[in-house]
């Protein structure tokens, strides 16, 4: 938008110029406030943009010059003098006032300006409230309520708990850390990618960092969406995580212990049915 703007200053610069800018002093149009040169029509117009004074100086344009010269009836034997430069050979502007071009030419600049700022405040504020609302993903009190669910199942302050209390934990969490889509589900491991990479130890425990971590970053995943960008395995936030989350008797993570169990599970379920059928088999030889 800022570029945008600028364009169409420089543009609307160049056109004044070319239109009124050899029209002479009177009233607003001075030499502080003129289109002599492409700087100062960009000036002035960077002052009409915020609303000051334009049509003042409009009016002032349109005022009917004594003894003016057309610039179209100019002999050019002598070129106006517009700025130090042209002096001595050049004669004083004396320009006649602007037509009725000069309606169209401030009024356009208006309102193509009045939108492309109301566009760029309106983007800074939904910038702001983007920025805002990412801040407020998790805040204090989101932490507080996180470490008080955890201390119910962790009364002795050991940072860890049974994995297969995980389910209670997750689902006795207030909002925002609830997902109340995956805590009903009864495979509730396999529901969520993030909740499958905690880290279990070998008497089949998980610790609370990295608990929080993963239910962290699970929350900004699907507040942020499509983007959501996960930090770097080498970046220092991840290594200080791994230094918290480190301990000796690491064997396994809560998906692969999960599916562990369901591998159990299947081969227990396929013995039984196998021990079954020879049993049937067995009992119709005998008959």
């Amino acid at each position: 938008m800022g570029s945008l703007l600028l364009l169409i200053l420089f543009v609307y610069s160049v056109c004044g110029v070319q239109l009124y800018g050899t029209v002479a002093f009177k009233g607003g149009v001075n030499d502080q406030a003129n289109f002599r040169s492409v700087g100062n029509a960009m000036l002035l117009l960077l002052r009409f943009a915020t609303g000051e004074g334009w049509n003042g100086f409009m009016h002032d344009l349109l005022v009917p010059r004594e003894d003016c010269e057309d610039d179209s009836n100019h002999v050019r034997d002598k070129p106006w003098c517009l700025n130090d430069r042209d002096y001595p050979d050049c004669q004083e502007v004396n320009g006649c006032a602007a037509g009725s071009s000069a309606y169209a030419y401030f009024y356009s600049f208006t309102a193509i300006v009045s939108f492309v700022m109301l566009n760029m405040v309106v983007g800074i504020v939904l910038t702001g409230f983007e920025v805002s609302s990412e801040s407020e993903l998790l805040a204090s009190p989101d932490l507080e309520k996180f470490t008080r669910t955890w201390a119910i199942f962790d009364p002795q302050a050991t940072w860890f708990i049974d994995a297969s209390r995980l389910p209670a934990f997750l689902s006795k969490l207030p909002p925002p850390w609830e997902d109340s889509e995956c805590e009903r589900s009864l495979g509730t491991y396999t529901c969520d990618d993030d909740l499958a990479e905690i880290s279990v130890t070998a008497a089949k425990k998980v610790h609370i960092v990295d608990v929080a971590s993963l239910l962290a970053k699970r929350l900004v995943r699907r507040r942020l969406r499509h983007e959501f960008q996960d930090i770097d395995g080498d970046h220092p936030v991840r290594e200080i995580l791994k230094r918290k989350t480190s301990f000796s008797d690491k064997t396994t993570t809560l998906g692969k212990l999960y599916a562990d169990e369901a591998a159990v599970i299947l081969r227990a379920v396929h013995r039984f049915r196998g021990s079954r059928a020879r049993a049937q088999q067995g009992g119709v030889s005998e008959a």
